[in-house]
């Protein structure tokens, strides 16, 4: 049996909302040593975005390299690929040094494409499997547009491309072990539900997505990076995404973030796959309602989280609002002055009401400024403005047009 750990997405350095989220990465990686020292598996799998940045800060790098030496003392087998977020150049300036301690990484998709394979090795040196280690192929590692190429054309090209890649690194390998792929690439069929997902494979404004039938039929498992939603792909092979380590973004917040432990049996077929869920540091939440359902939702988390508690929470406030209200942070704020929570954002969203989205039936030049005015309050909280709301816009606007 071949026993592998699949992660990606790691985002070292990521801050979201100015918040530094050292703290978080570092208990990631200590917890991820434990598993690894626990589950003792023959291989790790790190598919990308190992960094949120292509410059990220000295402290990340050093973390992630003292995690790679320490996690090489309980896993003989390390496989790292660049992910769009990283520096390919950077990653494979390490690989020297990596490669003395018996890590595996690549950057840049090389030339010669049996640089890419990898031997997973068992306790006592035998070839058990192969890594095809495919990293985040970028517009220049693929053939460049024809001239007068059709958006259509370029898509089937970037596809063709993709696959004649991910195929010729699968027909320099030993058939007779059994070849897991990686990626880091938008596959179709997956979900890419976060906020924080920057467009991979973008051409013409239009995110392309490439099928599954780009990955060889030999490919006995297909460990892919980029979406943040742990997922299985549907296909001829077995294709998993094992998703973002920690929440990216507060779309991701109701998520619960995993590895994937990945087990094949001994003619190299995958028969289970279990995801391992990464402990919370720290916990977010999404919460969306009228002030009186927000307030009341805050109350209920601040006896969750007491300021002397080690727990701590941030939170992201959508508010509909009938009429603008400028006190609303300092309300909301007070709530949880004396709690773990912190105020990341606070967003007022529409006043949910049927019929009340403005259409208009008139050319601009026949509105006036009151007009557009009286229609966009309309379409945001569902009535008209009092009369000393529209007075003080009339005011302001006699003041700017001078």
């Amino acid at each position: 049996m071949i026993k592998i750990i699949h992660t990606s997405d790691w985002h070292l350095g990521q801050k979201i909302n100015n918040l530094d989220r050292t703290e978080e990465h570092t208990a990631f990686l200590s917890w991820l040593l434990e598993l690894l020292n626990y589950i003792k598996p023959h291989g790790l799998l790190i598919c990308g975005d190992i960094f949120d940045s292509t410059n990220p800060p000295i402290d990340s790098l050093k973390h992630f390299i003292q995690f790679v030496v320490d996690a090489r003392n309980v896993c003989r087998n390390i496989f790292i690929i660049a992910g769009n977020h990283d520096s390919s150049y950077r990653l494979d300036a390490l690989r020297p040094i990596l490669k003395e301690i018996g890590v595996a990484a690549i950057g840049k998709i090389p030339d010669n494409k049996k640089e890419c394979l990898f031997p997973v090795y068992d306790s006592s040196d035998s070839v058990m499997a192969f890594v095809g280690a495919v990293p985040y192929l970028r517009p220049m590692d693929l053939p460049p547009p024809s001239v007068g190429e059709t958006i259509e054309e370029t898509i089937k090209r970037i596809i063709s491309s993709i696959g004649n890649v991910y195929s010729e690194v699968s027909s320099l390998h030993d058939k007779s072990k059994p070849l897991i792929l990686t990626g880091h690439l938008f596959v179709q069929g997956g979900e890419a539900t976060s906020e924080s997902e920057r467009p991979v494979q973008i051409e013409a404004g239009k995110i392309i997505s490439v099928p599954t039938d780009v990955f060889p039929l030999d490919a006995a498992y297909v460990a892919l990076g980029h979406l943040h939603r742990g997922q299985f792909i549907a296909g001829n092979v077995p294709v998993y995404y094992s998703g973002s380590i920690i929440p990216m973004s507060f779309s991701e917040a109701s998520y619960k973030h995993h590895v994937l432990e990945v087990n094949l049996n001994d003619c190299g077929k995958v028969f289970e796959v279990n995801p391992h869920y990464i402990p919370r540091r720290l916990q977010m939440y999404d919460i969306k309602g009228s002030l009186d359902e927000i307030t009341e939702t805050l109350e209920s988390l601040k006896s969750e989280y007491p300021v002397n508690s080690k727990e701590r929470a941030l939170v992201r406030l959508n508010v509909s609002l009938k009429e603008p209200d400028p006190s609303l942070r300092d309300k909301l704020t007070e709530i949880i002055d004396d709690s773990n929570i912190t105020l990341m954002s606070l967003r007022r969203i529409g006043f949910d009401f049927e019929g009340a989205a403005y259409e208009a039936h008139h050319k601009l030049d026949e509105l006036t400024p009151l007009d557009v005015f009286k229609s966009k309050y309309l379409q945001e909280y569902g009535d008209n403005p009092s009369e000393l709301l529209k007075g003080t816009f009339l005011e302001l606007l006699a003041e700017v047009e001078g």
